[in-house]
């Protein structure tokens, strides 16, 4: 369950308006909570609406305010969620000043036009390719968020050919040992190409080895898994909280994209391709 909290009063949108009611907010608000106004420097908080790149490092450079940008990552047809947000974000997290950022939009938008047969009209590429789709779907964007936002991290993108089921990770959580979450691994065999719908074959799986980590405080996982990767395409761990909830997935190729393509081919399901197709596939798997 969420529990949602008011952290600060936003007066007005997009700059603001209403400067008159600023010093009402307290009045009626026993917690004396902080006033901004989206999309401008005010009250001590730089909320830059729309900043590129340049913007956030000359921010996290030379800035003096609190800041966390306003609608940073737009998301134009996914051309910005899960394409840069890990750029912009570790450039953020360079700054003690960074207090976060906000993202646009939920879900995909569009407006079924009845005067043009039906179609969804999303104003050319203005309206936002969301982090879910239209039906609340979960999309690409929504499982990079997921990874590069959660409380636990594993920076490592490749295993080393020497890899011992020991990963560096770090504990992000505020308030929670690492001791309160497991995390489980898997290796996996990919099927061939005409047995994909039967899905991936596990080989080998076990528990990580218990770890207690304080926040902000960086470690080492033991997956106790050893060496003992065999044929194995992949490896896959998933990190559960306290309450048994997924926190975020990690996977890792064990073997080059080649050698999986090469090693997941059917061939008789390849010959059973009309001669087009059979030549297109041939073209981008050998």
């Amino acid at each position: 369950m969420n529990h949602p909290s008011i952290v600060l009063w936003d007066n007005g949108n997009e700059g603001g308006f209403n400067r008159a009611l600023d010093n009402d907010y307290q009045l009626y608000d026993p917690k004396k909570r902080w006033v901004i106004h989206p999309w401008e420097k005010f009250n001590g908080t730089n909320t830059k609406h729309y900043p590129d790149f340049k913007y956030i490092q000359n921010e996290v450079a030379n800035g003096t305010e609190v800041f966390f940008p306003t609608e940073f990552m737009h998301g134009l047809f996914d051309g910005s969620y899960g394409a840069a947000l890990e750029d912009f974000w570790n450039e953020m997290m360079k700054s003690p000043r960074a207090a976060g950022g906000f993202l646009w939009s939920f879900h995909d938008e569009g407006i079924v036009r009845s005067d043009k047969n039906n179609e969804i009209d999303v104003a050319g590429n203005q309206a936002p390719d969301g982090i879910l789709g239209p039906h609340r779907e979960k999309e690409g964007s929504f499982y990079t968020i997921k990874q590069i936002w959660s409380p636990i991290q594993i920076a490592t993108k490749e295993l080393p050919a020497n890899f011992d089921g020991k990963l560096p990770i770090e504990n992000k959580y505020l308030y929670t040992n690492l001791d309160k979450c497991t995390f489980k691994w898997e290796l996996v065999k990919f099927p061939k190409a005409s047995e994909a719908k039967a899905g991936n074959t596990i080989l080998s799986k076990g528990n990580a080895l218990p770890l207690s980590l304080l926040p902000n405080e960086k470690g080492v996982l033991n997956l106790n898994c050893g060496n003992a990767r065999g044929n194995a395409d992949a490896l896959y761990l998933t990190s559960f909280d306290a309450t048994g909830k997924e926190v975020v997935k990690w996977s890792w190729a064990i073997h080059s994209p080649a050698f999986i393509v090469e090693q997941t081919k059917d061939i008789k399901a390849f010959y059973k391709l009309p001669y087009p197709a059979a030549i297109l596939f041939n073209k981008f798997i050998m």
